[in-house]
């Protein structure tokens, strides 16, 4: 909900008439009561559709002031834009988002039936930050995992034509030293390789070498010392995942 302060109103308005000690008297509820428990709920209440719609609005291009602009047209902060940094930044936690948006089935066929496989594709080619192509390279392997409608819109969007494209992508963040961007990439080959025969075959190609990769990856995180060492095993592990997935 974007107004806390409305659902503080909800918890002092049902403390008014109850704190839970005692027996309560069952009573009609006034219009105007009603009124206003349907606004709070419905504002707190969001449409996982519409939040992913808007999320690839922006994603495209869009200005988020305007997607997200009133439905009188009111733009909020319109004489404050944001510098392509903190753009970039924001971007990032979107993509973020869709990616615990779409990991249900049924979520993630809306999400390809609104184009989103396209718009994933786009941003893994022509974005500058490499934490969004990372991240958008993800998002696609979750999308099909285990999900044969998906595959087959894959193949439609020409993911599948475009799989050497996707690999090499991802799998220049394997060796790079921020450890979010090794994971979404190694996390999104995994469950890419794993949508097919076609795909597991792609990235076994030599020209990409991931095993490689992912052992050089490995003796990085051996070489660390103390806590350093401690707090990368959990990447240590997701690269092993990996290695295991590509000697099946």
């Amino acid at each position: 909900m974007a107004d806390q302060a409305k659902w503080q109103a909800l918890m002092k308005w049902t403390m008014k008439h109850t704190d839970g000690t005692t027996p309560t008297e069952a009573t009609p509820i006034s219009e105007d009561k009603r009124r206003f428990l349907e606004m709070v709920m419905n504002e707190g209440v969001i449409d996982e559709n519409e939040r992913v719609k808007d999320i690839l609005r922006i994603l495209e291009g869009e200005d988020p002031r305007l997607v997200f602009a009133k439905e009188d047209g009111t733009i909020a902060d319109e004489d404050n834009s944001p510098s392509p940094e903190e753009l970039a930044q924001y971007k990032d936690t979107l993509l973020d988002e869709l990616l615990t948006r779409i990991d249900q089935i049924d979520n993630a066929q809306n999400f390809v039936k609104m184009g989103g496989l396209r718009i994933m594709i786009n941003v893994i080619k022509k974005y500058e930050q490499a934490s969004s192509r990372a991240l958008a390279a993800e998002v696609c392997s979750v999308v099909v995992q285990n999900n044969p409608y998906c595959q087959d819109a894959a193949v439609e969007t020409d993911l599948v034509l475009q799989k050497n494209f996707f690999i090499r992508s991802a799998a220049a963040f394997i060796t790079n030293e921020d450890v979010d961007l090794c994971e979404s990439a190694v996390e999104g080959l995994a469950e890419f390789a794993m949508i097919g025969p076609d795909f597991m075959a792609a990235c076994k190609k030599s020209e990409f070498d991931l095993i490689a990769k992912c052992n050089e990856r490995i003796k990085q995180i051996d070489a660390l010392e103390d806590e350093d060492k401690e707090f990368a095993q959990e990447t240590k592990t997701r690269v092993e995942y990996l290695k295991k997935v590509l000697t099946v």
